[in-house]
């Protein structure tokens, strides 16, 4: 694991699909989200996003400094999903990164495995009910290297999304920043209540690198 610096950070991401850190605030505020009962589709979810993901410096920077413009576009959350490798996409059309970037925030006591370099190898993989592709464990091989994390404070990865990875142990929540070029193929958004503080939040959130893609519905 590489020093929390853009550049090495991204030279992580290249070579083995991930960069992950222990943080002990991020795997707490994932506990507490938790606790909360997930409202994702809240000013508090929000909040989640911009406290541990939009405010870590190394994280907005690598979003700045890798694409133009990226879309907050993807929110859902983890936990154990007995052993199974899923990754986020298998699009090779856009680059870098297949045109997004997934960050991970883990909870207290959780672990993964990442399997590097499965980035670069163009493994099948099937829709699954929850989100995710998932990847048959049979077609995890050379060249292949699978690292088994264990975080017992919590902490955030970011991931190139067409890296394998396993939820062994805890939960992980994925919010995908993504090109407009990749959103507009999935032809769909993600809905919030038109509410005050949502819209507050937004405006704190957004630049001119950063953005939503985000209907907000005023009878949510």
């Amino acid at each position: 694991m590489s020093t929390c610096e853009p550049a090495n950070i991204r030279a992580s991401i290249d070579l083995e699909g991930v960069y992950w850190t222990r943080d002990l605030k991020v795997g707490e505020n994932v506990v507490q989200f938790l606790k909360a009962g997930l409202p994702y589709v809240s000013a508090t979810g929000l909040k989640l996003v911009k406290d541990n993901i939009l405010e870590q410096p190394a994280i907005k920077e690598l979003l700045r400094s890798t694409f133009e413009r990226s879309l907050f576009s993807y929110f859902r959350g983890y936990g154990h999903l007995q052993g199974q490798a899923y990754t986020i996409s298998r699009s090779y059309k856009h680059e870098p990164f297949g045109g997004c970037l997934a960050i991970q925030l883990w909870m207290r006591d959780s672990e993964a495995i990442f399997h590097h370099k499965s980035h670069k190898v163009r493994l099948p993989a099937k829709p699954s009910a929850n989100g995710l592709l998932e990847v048959s464990q049979e077609n995890i091989k050379d060249p292949i290297e699978s690292q088994h994390v264990i975080m017992p404070d919590g902490g955030w990865a970011i991931v190139d999304p067409r890296c394998v990875f396993t939820i062994e142990k805890g939960f992980v929540i994925i919010a995908v920043f993504a090109i407009e070029a990749l959103i507009s193929t999935w032809k769909s958004h993600m809905v919030y209540p038109d509410t005050p503080d949502i819209r507050k939040l937004m405006e704190e959130m957004e630049d001119q690198s950063i953005g939503f893609n985000i209907k907000l519905n005023a009878s949510q």
